[in-house]
């Protein structure tokens, strides 16, 4: 782990792990598996409908989107050879995709990292996790009608509304 808080995977013959900074969801460490074919580094597959910051991710090669239909036996886990499969714990790949959303989406002003500003009243519904990790910051004004938040850039401090997540 850098001190910025970067995850630097250390890789050995079987896996890489980063342990991170702030409090994950799941054992508090992102295991990610080598592929079992090629022996590559894993990707997580995300599932469900892609956000702004997923999509982000996926177009840099951090996690693959798996759509929103879950097959019986879901693949969790990809390679950039396009091998896929399943096994492990779960609740790594929860963590590993937390990891790599964290941050996203990158502010469309400069591209910095961004965290969520959540606004009255939705900062009752939001989850205080998000707030302990540094993914959210929680605003004491309200903001702009019908939305409860907003993304906010670390950098230049530009407010906008990411797409799909209204």
């Amino acid at each position: 782990m850098s001190e910025e808080g970067e995850c630097k995977a250390v890789s050995s013959v079987t896996r890489s792990t980063c342990v991170p900074s702030a409090p994950e969801p799941g054992p508090g460490l992102c295991v990610r598996p080598d592929c079992p074919i090629c022996g590559a580094p894993a990707v997580p597959v995300h599932f469900g409908l892609p956000t702004q910051a997923a999509r982000e991710a996926a177009e840099d090669g951090a996690l693959i989107l798996g759509g929103n239909v879950l097959p019986s036996r879901m693949p969790i886990w990809a390679c950039a050879d396009g091998h896929r499969w399943s096994g492990g714990d779960d609740r790594d790949r929860v963590a590993l995709i937390h990891r790599v959303l964290r941050g996203r989406p990158r502010c469309p002003l400069c591209t910095g990292l961004s965290v969520r500003l959540v606004y009255p009243p939705g900062r009752e519904l939001f989850d205080l996790l998000d707030v302990t990790d540094g993914t959210a910051v929680l605003s004491h004004t309200p903001g702009p009608a019908g939305l409860s938040w907003q993304q906010l850039c670390l950098d230049c401090h530009h407010v906008w509304t990411p797409d799909q997540e209204r």
